[in-house]
């Protein structure tokens, strides 16, 4: 363990109380991450902007193995570097054996399949081989890439339709803060007229499901958003179970809203901002904002950055 820790010490990284147990670490186990951000050159609003308070993040999704799959697997960037130059040559020759050649040894996931592809062509059958060549944490990254992707859409349509409110529909939690949110095995509760009239849950407690075969969906307006959402991307009566793929996507609850917890900041204005320099930069002038916070698991600095900012980060 010691040679461990060291090898990944030299990485500089720290890592602490390093010891054995009985079980693995499972995806999600961790508790959230704390972060120390110093943002420089910045101004102070007069009013915040309201239309940059709905956060969405924007992924890429492959629905199923189809060539149309692999097509947006290759598609490049901009740029004319090695990578996207091998991307380029497939998408226009669908030459799986040249591309290989092409493409940087670094680029694992690219060249497996481009390997399974020149080994058992481009047909369905030789696309489904090559999404299996990838291990299978690759694999399931693009199908949770796709559920977040909706979830961050109905989350921006919860919002808009209902603002901060509490609705009859909703699908809230009891569970306490520290216990896993994200869990499917969560018990979830429909919000009734009663619960509003009464006021017993916050705008805090209201979950939205990830899609998946073992979640239920809101009773309100977002059970049709999720409908039109699955038939726009031809996913209508998707049990979100692949064997072709050897994928089972049961979905999770995650919370409508998030707070920071442990949030500090200071203002640096001129040359006191000066002060917050690291070494290693340049010499900078302007103010500057210093932040931290905790946040818990799924929940990004860059997100809370810009509902602190109020613009795009």
């Amino acid at each position: 363990l010691k040679a461990k820790q060291s090898s990944i010490q030299n990485k500089d990284l720290k890592i602490y109380n390093l010891r054995t147990t009985t079980q693995h670490l499972r995806v999600g186990q961790l508790k959230g991450n704390h972060f120390s951000i110093i943002v420089r050159n910045v101004s102070k609003h007069l009013k915040d902007d309201t239309e940059a308070s709905l956060a969405e993040r924007v992924f890429g999704a492959i629905e199923n193995v189809k060539v149309k799959a692999l097509h947006l697997f290759f598609t490049p960037e901009e740029g004319n570097d090695p990578v996207n130059k091998a991307k380029r040559h497939f998408i226009h020759t669908e030459d799986a054996k040249a591309t290989l050649a092409l493409m940087p040894e670094y680029k694992t996931r690219e060249r497996l399949v481009l390997r399974a592809l020149n080994r058992y062509g481009n047909s369905q059958e030789g696309c489904t081989r090559a999404w299996l060549s990838l291990p299978h944490y690759m694999r399931i990254l693009y199908v949770h890439s796709y559920c977040s992707k909706i979830w961050n859409e109905a989350t921006t349509f919860r919002l808009k339709t209902y603002d901060m409110h509490v609705v009859e529909g909703d699908l809230v939690t009891c569970d306490k803060l520290e216990q896993d949110l994200l869990s499917r095995n969560n018990q979830v509760h429909v919000v009734t007229a009663k619960d509003v009239e009464s006021g017993n849950y916050t705008i805090y407690q209201v979950v939205l499901p990830m899609p998946g075969n073992s979640i239920q969906y809101p009773s309100n307006k977002l059970t049709s958003w999720y409908e039109e959402a699955l038939v726009r991307d031809g996913l209508q009566g998707c049990r979100f179970r692949i064997p072709a793929l050897q994928l089972n996507v049961p979905g999770c609850y995650r919370p409508l809203l998030a707070r920071p917890r442990q949030l500090e900041c200071r203002w640096w204005e001129g040359e006191e901002a000066l002060c917050t320099k690291e070494p290693e930069l340049p010499l900078e002038t302007g103010d500057a904002l210093s932040l931290s916070f905790s946040l818990n698991p799924s929940n990004y600095a860059t997100v809370c950055l810009r509902e602190i900012m109020k613009c795009h980060v």
